[in-house]
């Protein structure tokens, strides 16, 4: 689905910041909360429920235009829509739906890096707005109740597709104590192992190249960490990123590349539940925590490192994609090191050597 860059002649989309007396977070969530519905009334509700570590989510988009778009990368969390939802999202656009936001009660200025709004810090509603995105997202957490908006559909990029709404979603994961963490994950429904670094660092290519070796995935890029009985994970996004050079290593996924008008950051975007529903799975206990480092060598190797060495590597990755607590991020990651054994993953130019390597070690921690 395309969108034109400037449309000629789309809505007012929102007016510019105010510069009247600030409303405090629940009124503004409550004014926005009123535009939403009439966009619902405007374009008609489509909804979804989605299963995220064994609790319900609906998501009620105004119309089909964002719904197209965010829906795919949560496809194999999808499930019935009978129950209580333990959140409740609405998604709407103002250029499809044309209802306008009504104007943000601070000032530019008042964005700070991660997002957050100052003077918008309140303890039951949470505002913010992710940089270089035109839109908000807004939280009750009383209600239990969240708000997805953007300006139009053009300005979501092919990165927010791979990981829609999560914002959102880790403002929810934290009142539960899950954190949401910046990390691949493979491996069999009695264990696996997590695999995080740095962007770059090899976790997709590593994820996605144990598929068809009897592993099973649950992420490439954001997952969910809960400690029950020791490190569990719990599937998110079904959605990989390649780099071009190693989509011509892994061709079975060249079919389901989903923006090839959208290459110029060099990365290709897959839905592996399109590509292998059978392999997708929703979590299992980390038995492992490895850390990847390319070394340019054919074979793939497994080495241990210590638990510091780890947390250097999960942590800052994690923490500083999203506005949250630090220090509640930070103590979650520092326990979850201590669980489970920590690796060094040296993934080989030979990919197959990968799953293989994974795998001799999930046998050797039984």
């Amino acid at each position: 689905m395309k969108f034109p860059d400037r449309p000629g002649a789309e809505p007012a989309l929102a007016a510019p910041p105010s510069s009247r007396s600030p409303l405090d977070p629940l009124t503004y969530f409550d004014q926005v909360l009123a535009v939403a519905h009439r966009a619902l009334d405007a374009a008609g509700r489509v909804e979804h429920t989605y299963r995220v570590a064994e609790r319900d989510l609906r998501f009620s988009f105004a119309g089909e235009t964002l719904e197209t778009l965010l829906t795919p990368a949560l496809a194999h969390l999808a499930g019935p829509h009978d129950g209580s939802p333990d959140l409740s999202v609405i998604v709407w656009d103002s250029q499809s739906t044309g209802v306008k936001m009504p104007p943000p009660p601070w000032e530019p200025e008042d964005h700070l890096p991660r997002g957050q709004i100052r003077g918008f810090e309140s303890t039951r509603v949470a505002i913010a707005n992710l940089p270089g995105m035109d839109g908000f997202n807004l939280l009750d957490r009383e209600r239990r109740l969240a708000l997805y908006w953007r300006s139009r559909p053009n300005v979501i990029s092919y990165h927010e597709r791979s990981f829609p709404f999560r914002v959102i979603l880790n403002w929810w994961a934290a009142s539960h104590d899950i954190q949401f963490a910046h990390a691949a994950a493979v491996g069999y429904e009695d264990g696996g192992v997590l695999i995080t670094g740095k962007s770059g660092a090899g976790k997709s290519t590593s994820a996605l190249a144990c598929l068809g070796s009897g592993l099973r995935y649950a992420s490439d890029d954001h997952v969910l960490l809960e400690r029950r009985l020791g490190l569990y994970v719990h599937s998110l996004y079904n959605s990989g990123k390649l780099h071009l050079e190693r989509l011509a290593d892994l061709p079975r996924f060249e079919p389901y590349v989903r923006n090839p008008d959208d290459l110029d950051e060099g990365k290709a975007l897959i839905f592996v539940q399109q590509a292998s529903p059978d392999e997708v799975s929703r979590g299992f206990p980390v038995r492992a925590i490895l850390i990847p480092k390319i070394t340019g060598r054919a074979q793939t190797r497994i080495m241990p490192i210590s638990r510091a060495a780890a947390l250097a590597a999960l942590a800052p990755s994690s923490m500083f994609l999203l506005p949250g607590d630090d220090r509640r991020a930070f103590q979650n990651f520092a326990r979850y090191v201590r669980q489970v054994p920590c690796f060094s993953l040296l993934p080989g130019t030979d990919l197959a050597t990968i799953p293989e390597a994974i795998k001799t070690l999930l046998a050797k921690l039984k």
